[in-house]
């Protein structure tokens, strides 16, 4: 059983009141957010935990199970907007979940 929930914000844009997802707000702030804004210890965090994540899928490619994913996700079709690692064609991005599922 899965729960569907957006959560939702409200957000004062040019005088107008605007609605936007909690993952819209996040990711507004992530895009006005300048390097000297973060302080170096976060950035040296945020850096170990991406290639951590980039390091786990490139070692990961090749295995059984990745490649079972693999041609699963590449037989589904639809329109191509994804990159995923180890495929030679993008997927929908609404696959892209299932990169990460364990």
């Amino acid at each position: 059983m899965s729960v569907d929930c957006v959560v939702v914000t409200c957000v004062r844009a040019r005088g107008k009141n605007r609605m936007t997802t909690l993952s819209q707000t996040i990711a507004g702030y992530v895009y006005r957010a300048q390097p000297l804004d973060v302080p170096e210890a976060v950035q040296r965090t945020v850096l170990f935990h991406f290639l951590d994540t980039v390091g786990c899928a490139v070692a990961a490619v090749n295995l059984p199970a990745s490649r079972l994913l693999a041609e699963l996700l590449l037989s589904e079709g639809g329109t191509p907007q994804a990159t995923a690692i180890g495929l030679p064609a993008k997927v929908p991005a609404t696959h892209g979940w299932h990169a990460f599922a364990p």
